[in-house]
This record gives C-alpha cells, structure tokens and sequence, in this order.
C-alpha cells in the first residue's frame, strides 16, 4: 500500500483539473493506498457551501458532493493554514471535516508520502 497526497492547486470552476484530482484521489484510495488530498491555493474555494445556484450558473457540478464521500473511501482531508487565511476561508465555513496544517507540517506530509500527484 503506497502513501499518497493528491495536491489540489486550482478552483473547482476555472478548469477540470479540480475534478480530475478528486476522481483521482477516489481510484487510489479503491485500491487500497492511503490517500491525502491536500487543499491550496485556490483549491480551498471549493470547500465553502456555495449558493444553491451557483454551480448551474457557472455551468459545473457541484464538487461538494464528491468531497463529502471521503469518508467512505477513508481518504484524509487537509487544508493548507496559510492558503485558507489568503483566501478567507475559516474552519468554520468548511463543508468538509479538515487538517489544518502548517506550511512545515504539508511539507513533512509531502516528504513522508511515496507518490505526489497535483492537479
């Protein structure tokens, strides 16, 4: 079983990349790895309840749903501390359960992991 952290980079609407790492994440985890999907930069917007219409007026599905079933595949959630307070985002204001990690603890979980993949 190999140690994976799936680097989410981009905003859920400004690509498919977004949804490309969380399906990712989702096949690792099926096979058995340990998986971390780790939020920064504009990744993190993706974790606050946006409006019910938003999605259909950008025209993109709702990540949110996709991330709510991380616990069933028993993959990790984390958010990078400093992207969370560039972007505004607070703990409180997350959809999903999170680590809070510091700019030194990703980077020990980045080091500890066989396999980094980013989207």
């Amino acid at each position: 079983m190999k140690s994976i952290v799936i680097l989410l980079n981009q905003s859920p609407f400004a690509s498919s990349s977004f949804r490309e790492g969380l399906e990712m994440a989702m096949a690792m985890a099926a096979v058995e790895h340990h998986v971390t999907v780790l939020y920064q930069a504009a990744a993190v917007t993706a974790l606050t309840t946006p409006p019910t219409a938003a999605p259909d007026v950008l025209g993109c599905k709702n990540v949110l749903a996709s991330q709510r079933l991380f616990s069933l595949y028993d993959i990790n959630a984390a958010i990078l501390s400093s992207a969370a307070v560039a972007y505004g985002i607070t703990a409180q204001a997350c959809a999903i359960p999170l680590e809070w990690l510091s700019d030194a603890e990703a980077h020990q979980l980045m080091s500890s992991s066989d396999i980094i993949l980013s989207y």
